[in-house]
Parts: C-alpha cells; sequence; structure tokens
C-alpha cells in the first residue's frame, strides 16, 4: 500500500500535464479572447485544442479528492490543517505578491492591479475580503479551501474510520441536493448546498478512486460510476448551449480519459511505475507555476510580443514563468518550509489554547476533593 502520493510519480506527471494544458488554454485562447493579451491574435491551429485546456483544472479536483483522501486518515485535524496551509498559503502569498509587483510595473487596463486588491487577496478566501482576484485563477483556491474545510471538520468530529463511508455516499448527497433543485450549480440563485454538486464531484471521483485502489467493490464502483456522470453533466453543461456537436464529443471524450488515468494510476500504485524522470521536479513545479502563469503571462504577452515574433514571445514568456515558479519553490516551499511549518503550528496552537485550557481546567476541578463526584 502507498503512503504518499509522492510515490506515485505518475500523479506528478499527471499535475505537470494539467498545468500546462491550463497555461495553453491562457495563453493561446482565453487571455487573447478576454482581450487581457492585446498584441497577438489567434493561431486557429493552437486554439482549436488549446481552447478545451481549462479541462485540466477538473484533471486537479480529480487529484485533490485522490491525494487528500489517501493523506486525510493518517493525521489529526491540526496536522491536517498545518499541512495543508503549508502546501497552500506561503507559495500562494508570494506569488501574488510578485504578480502584483509586476502589475505595479507593466500592467494597465485588463491586467492592472490596486492596492487595495493586494491587501484584500492577502486573506486568501475571497469571501473574506470581497476584492477582485489579484489573478484570475485564485478562484480554483476558492473550491480547494472549501474541500479542505469540510475534510478538516469530519477529521476533527472523528469520522476517520468511516471515511470510506462517507466519500461513496458522497455522490448519492449530490445526486439528492440536485433532484431536490439544490445542487446545480449552474445557477447560483437556487440555494445550492454546500459542496453537493459542481466542481465538487471531481473531487468525490478522485477519492472514490483512491479508496478502490486499495479495495474494489461492487458499491465503490457504483459510487464510482455516479460522481463520474455527475461530474461530466456539470462539465457538459459548462460549455452549452452554443458548443458545436464536434466540442461536445471533443470534451466528453476527454472527461472520460482522465478516468483512464485513474485506473492506469491505481494499476501503477502497486509498484509496477517506480520512478519517471524528473517527475518529483515537474510535480513540486505544479503549483507555483499555476500561480504565476496567467497575469504575468498576459502581461508580458502583451507587452513584448507581436504578431511577427509570435514563437518567441510564447517560448521567453513560458520560460520565464517556468523559471519563476521554480524560484518559489526553492526558496518558498522548500528552504523556507521550517519556518512556515512552525509559523502554522503556532497559529492552529494558539486557537487550540483556549479549548485546552477550558479542558484542562475542568479535569483538574473534577479531580479534586471537593470537586464533582
Amino acid at each position: 500500500m502507498k503512503t504518499s502520493d509522492s510515490r506515485l510519480p505518475l500523479l506528478d506527471y499527471c499535475r505537470f500535464l494539467a498545468a500546462l494544458a491550463v497555461v495553453s488554454f491562457h495563453y493561446f485562447w482565453n487571455g487573447i479572447q478576454n482581450g487581457k493579451i492585446s498584441s497577438l491574435d489567434h493561431v486557429d491551429a493552437l486554439t482549436s485544442w488549446a481552447r478545451y485546456g481549462y479541462l485540466g483544472v477538473d484533471l486537479f479536483f480529480m487529484i485533490s479528492g485522490y491525494v487528500i483522501f489517501m493523506s486525510a486518515r493518517r493525521r489529526t485535524a491540526s496536522q491536517f490543517i498545518v499541512g495543508r496551509a503549508v502546501r497552500l498559503y506561503p507559495a500562494y502569498l508570494v506569488a501574488m505578491l510578485v504578480t502584483a509587483a509586476f502589475a505595479a510595473c507593466i500592467g494597465t487596463g485588463e491586467t492592472a492591479v490596486s492596492l487595495k486588491q493586494v491587501l484584500g487577496n492577502v486573506l486568501l478566501y475571497k469571501p473574506l475580503h470581497h476584492q477582485r482576484f489579484v489573478d484570475g485563477v485564485y478562484w480554483t483556491l476558492m473550491i480547494e479551501v472549501t474541500f479542505y474545510a469540510a475534510v478538516a471538520v469530519l477529521i476533527a468530529i472523528g469520522t476517520q474510520k468511516h471515511f470510506n463511508k462517507l466519500f461513496q455516499v458522497w455522490p448519492l448527497l449530490m445526486l439528492g441536493a440536485f433532484l431536490l433543485g439544490h445542487g446545480d450549480w449552474m445557477d447560483p440563485q437556487r440555494g445550492n448546498w454546500p459542496l453537493l454538486g459542481g466542481y465538487y464531484a471531481f473531487f468525490a471521483s478522485g477519492a472514490i478512486f483512491a479508496i478502490l485502489s486499495e479495495r474494489a467493490t461492487a458499491w465503490g464502483y457504483a459510487s464510482l460510476a455516479l460522481s463520474t456522470a455527475l461530474a461530466a453533466r456539470y462539465a457538459l453543461a459548462l460549455m452549452l448551449p452554443g458548443a458545436t456537436p464536434v466540442e461536445v464529443v471533443v470534451t466528453a471524450c476527454l472527461l472520460a480519459s482522465f478516468t483512464l488515468v485513474f485506473v492506469v494510476i491505481n494499476w501503477s500504485s502497486g509498484g509496477r511505475v517506480a520512478t519517471l524522470p524528473a517527475a518529483g521536479f515537474l510535480g513540486a513545479l505544479t503549483y507555483p507555476l499555476y500561480l504565476v502563469h496567467a497575469h504575468i503571462g498576459y502581461m508580458l504577452l502583451s507587452r513584448f510580443g507581436s504578431i511577427e515574433y509570435r514563437a518567441t514571445a510564447y517560448v521567453l514568456t513560458f520560460g520565464f514563468v517556468l523559471l519563476l515558479a521554480w524560484i518559489i519553490h526553492e526558496l518558498v516551499e522548500v528552504r523556507w518550509a521550517p519556518f512556515w511549518r512552525s509559523f502554522f503550528e503556532g497559529v492552529v496552537g494558539g486557537v487550540r489554547w483556549p479549548a485546552s485550557y477550558v479542558a484542562r481546567r475542568r479535569s483538574a476541578w473534577r479531580e479534586r476533593p471537593d470537586g464533582p463526584a
């Protein structure tokens, strides 16, 4: 049995390929389409495929469900919270400040960033600050954080031994919410229930694949089929109406390929694929690359790109954001890791202190001779 996702090199490859898909989507399609890349236009040979790159986010969510399920079962609530905070926040904070610094130097119009935005984005979780994201890709972090918070609560109330059942029941709850009219995340005005629809179906699929990697059951496969269907329904609904039949078929095939990817990952988890070249390095670069590629890339391509030197502009821009991602990984995530872990352990300990103090005082009072019998 595997002990961590780092022992699955195919998972690291999938992370990096998902990141490349999202980068392609932003550079070759979305950035030009929304006007944030003003110096270049679409290239049909590239955009015909790059426009599907947003599905890399769906693959990220499946990977997150898989990894979080495997790691959460072996940790206390505080260990889980600290681990997720160390993984998520330091790189985010530095990447956000670096992006804001670039915007202050070369950002204009759609790529400008205000000081109010920067100060608000320090809090990371948008419902707390009500400011536009410094970089549009941060919206996915809100979904991740909500998922992490739910898992932390489940650990805190002592349900870890029931994780297999809980995660396999999750798709049924999503189906129920959908049938009752509270799980259609395409319409936020309908009072959708938290965690019971939309992108969370991808998290559920990833988690159930993790369960099946250790014990395959008919119930597990049925739950996986339901979560996969709900995820596909949501992903296809995002592109409708207006999508051509070809686009629908391509999207469906790409979504189906994600399922096949996890079948292969589970097959490899028994040690069949022990190593792959640079897997750990590519996996480590994925998160910082995701954080810095979009807004900084838009600004660089708009400022220095041109139709005549399009290929050079793309190569240099991608090389630069990749280098920036490596610097953030090495300096923030590796060298400063002990500091961040100590910091967040202190924060979590500070939050826990009042409750633990009351519990100790109550225990001491009960043990007194004049305490309650």
